[in-house]
């Protein structure tokens, strides 16, 4: 908070707005939801990221009104994800956000938009964490039953991506369990958590409430 104030004294709006963005994560992925709020609510009344911040904002506005609509929040965050520019700093952020949101609300035709878009923009990249992400993200399209995508979690896990790592075992536990696979994805995804001290963004582990698809909904 001292860097945020210090910013906030200089005239730099643009960054004390990051920094408060950026505690306002730190709570929530701490499991502190009404501390984060908190910083939500203090952020916007001073003033939410200009330009710069095209999409990052969206996407914790999104995260935050998940767990209380999370057809609301996936449709919010939906409407960002078609307005951004594929060259804005935060659009392979938010495809991989609504991606996310997709798969658990079994909205096939989003999920591949996304996803297609993310891997587009991603195509040159190939440092060996982009690789990962990059198997991550395509397999929840073509990998139906989560096999190759529990893989890349467990090399993101070997490598050192525990956020990742955690992350992308939710997402292929949740292909596994609809498509009747056997797999402990969810307790290699909840033993992450434990070890590193996660409350994953989209709710606590296990995600068994979207293990079913879901009712086809409108965007």
């Amino acid at each position: 908070t001292e860097a945020i104030d210090a910013a906030r004294r200089a005239g730099d709006d643009e960054l004390a707005s990051q920094g408060r963005e950026c505690l306002v994560w730190g709570h929530l992925l701490r499991g502190e939801r009404a501390a984060a709020m908190r910083e939500w609510a203090a952020l916007s009344r001073s003033g939410r990221r200009g330009a710069e911040g095209a999409g990052w904002t969206d996407l914790l506005d999104a995260v935050l009104a998940w767990a209380d609509d999370a057809q609301r929040a996936y449709r919010s965050l939906w409407t960002v994800f078609e307005r951004l520019s594929q060259e804005a700093q935060a659009f392979n952020a938010v495809a991989r956000g609504v991606a996310r949101m997709a798969l658990r609300l079994d909205d096939r035709d989003g999920l591949a938009r996304t996803t297609s878009a993310f891997l587009e923009v991603t195509a040159g990249s190939s440092g060996p964490m982009s690789q990962l992400r990059r198997r991550w993200f395509g397999g929840l399209v073509s990998d139906p039953d989560g096999t190759d995508v529990e893989a890349a979690a467990a090399e993101l896990d070997a490598a050192g991506y525990r956020l990742l790592a955690a992350y992308a075992f939710a997402d292929a536990a949740i292909l596994a369990a609809r498509a009747g696979r056997v797999s402990d994805a969810n307790e290699r995804a909840m033993t992450i958590a434990d070890e590193i001290g996660l409350h994953p963004s989209l709710g606590p582990l296990p995600e068994t409430r979207w293990d079913a698809a879901q009712a086809s909904m409108g965007r």
